[in-house]
């Protein structure tokens, strides 16, 4: 029992599986045929697309040409309007172009293209009008055969009678066909004259046409130069406002540190900038009071110079100078203009330099300064310069006549300093400003003549003097007194 119903399972089973195959291959067989149609479907409406753009064409052809053929009565300048209200299908058809032009050209039949007449300027009129023309000129040709017949007739009759009066109507007869020829030829001569003028109009409009082409492109140079200028400007003045966002706290009249402390046996401060602030050894300041609110415009107390950087904010300076009673206590500012903490300054340089006074360019040593001090020297006027160190105008300096290009240099970094907004300093002011001295006045102690040190006077050292001839005691260092301020 258990046999048979295996069977019968084994019997539905196949069943089913033929009947799936059969039904697999049925789908198949019509998905193929369903894309095999679709596929025709498309190409047939391809077709069916393209077969209308042609039918489109076609009818704009064949509209084309019955305007050309029986276009209406209408007036010449109405033509050739409706005409260039055509350029549609056949503006790219070379044979419908040409066809467009020998119509233009056969219109001309008529008259002039600037004279309007009654009738309609198509081929189905033309012939109508030379057919009129041709009827009127063989109704001419009709009525003087027949003048001549009867002049004739009449010289005929009167030939016997009056050779006189027959020699005249031959005249007659001969200056009507002269008049005629005449005619001809003068409208021959007026046609021919029309069509040059119209010849010369064609060539005015091709010139002014390239005239206005050669204006656009002017205007479109010109303006695309302003517009770039208009960018540039733009663009400086962004970062003009972003350099004077950086430089709120670091201007001019700001401050570029503050001495911490001061030993004046061994003439050394301390000062809170160091290595974290981009400072060199040999790097000079003018140092001003502690009250002082404007550097630029107050008078230096003296100047130090940086000998050894100590840390990232505090380093140890040498006093150059200092003057007394007012020495230099903690608290007291110092400035200078080639450095500004943490980032490099940029300077440009215009005109002649002479910081020795020998009447000899000293822009070398200048800039030698300036990058000691870890200035950086820019060789045009930008966004980026902080300074500009004006020196004499060239043409005013000594040292031999300047040149075209040092002039011109001089002038164009002025007026660019003047455009952008940089701070011009003369060579006197940046070297106060720096804490910076060509000459350094010094004094020999001991018998003597003084001299100074890089000047022009020698020192003429005598021997010291005998005891008991009022020798001077030795000179012993000042040492200022002793104070609360923390000067010692």
């Amino acid at each position: 029992m258990a046999s048979r119903e295996n069977q019968g399972l084994h019997i539905a089973l196949i069943l089913l599986i033929m009947l799936t195959v059969g039904l697999c291959v049925i789908s198949y067989v019509f998905y193929a045929k369903s894309e095999t149609q679709r596929a025709a479907a498309e190409e047939a409406n391809n077709r069916s697309q393209q077969a209308q753009k042609d039918l489109q064409n076609a009818n704009f052809k064949v509209q084309s040409l019955q305007y050309m053929i029986s276009g209406g009565a209408k007036t010449w300048k109405q033509m050739e309007e409706d005409l260039a209200a055509f350029g549609g299908a056949d503006a790219s058809d070379a044979t419908m172009a040409a066809l467009r032009k020998r119509f233009q050209d056969d219109m001309l039949l008529f008259a002039a293209g600037d004279v309007e007449t009654p009738e309609a300027r198509n081929y189905q009129g033309l012939v109508t009008f030379l057919s009129t023309q041709q009827r009127d000129m063989s109704q001419q040709l009709v009525d003087l055969r027949r003048h001549e017949n009867q002049l004739i007739a009449e010289k005929t009759q009167l030939e016997q009678t009056s050779a006189e009066r027959s020699q005249k109507f031959e005249e007659s007869a001969n200056k009507a066909r002269q008049d005629l020829e005449a005619a001809r030829a003068s409208y021959q001569q007026d046609l021919e004259a029309v069509r040059g003028q119209m010849e010369e109009i064609k060539t005015q409009i091709t010139d002014k046409d390239n005239r206005i082409v050669e204006l656009t492109t002017q205007f479109d140079e010109q303006q695309k130069t302003l517009s770039k200028k208009i960018e540039d400007m733009e663009k400086i003045i962004n970062q003009q406002k972003l350099n004077l966002k950086d430089l709120q706290q670091v201007t001019f009249e700001t401050p570029d540190g503050v001495i911490t402390g001061v030993n004046q046996q061994a003439r050394v401060v301390y000062i809170d900038a160091g290595s974290a602030d981009n400072l060199r050894l040999q790097q000079t300041f003018s140092v001003f009071d502690k009250e002082t609110s404007s550097v630029a415009d107050s008078k230096p107390k003296g100047r130090i110079e940086v000998t050894q950087i100590l840390g990232e904010h505090l380093a140890a300076c040498r006093i150059v100078e200092d003057k007394l009673p007012n020495i230099m206590l903690p608290g007291d500012v110092i400035f200078t203009p080639a450095w500004t903490r943490g980032r490099p300054v940029h300077f440009a340089i215009a005109g002649f330099i002479d910081i020795t006074g020998d009447n000899k360019s000293d822009i070398d040593l200048l800039a030698s300064l300036i990058s000691l001090n870890g200035g950086v020297i820019d060789d045009e006027v930008s966004v980026q310069t902080r300074y500009l160190i004006e020196g004499t105008p060239p043409d005013a300096a000594g040292g031999g006549a300047a040149t075209d290009a040092e002039k011109a240099d001089f002038s164009a970094k002025v007026a660019a300093a003047s455009e952008i907004g940089v701070d011009r300093l003369s060579v006197d002011k940046f070297l106060s400003l720096m804490g910076w001295r060509a000459d350094v006045e010094s004094v020999t102690l001991g018998r003597g003549v003084a001299k100074r040190v890089g000047g022009a006077e020698e020192t003429t050292e005598e021997s010291p003097p005998a005891a008991g001839e009022g020798a001077a005691p030795e000179f012993r260092p000042r040492t200022p007194p002793r104070g609360t301020d923390g000067a010692f």
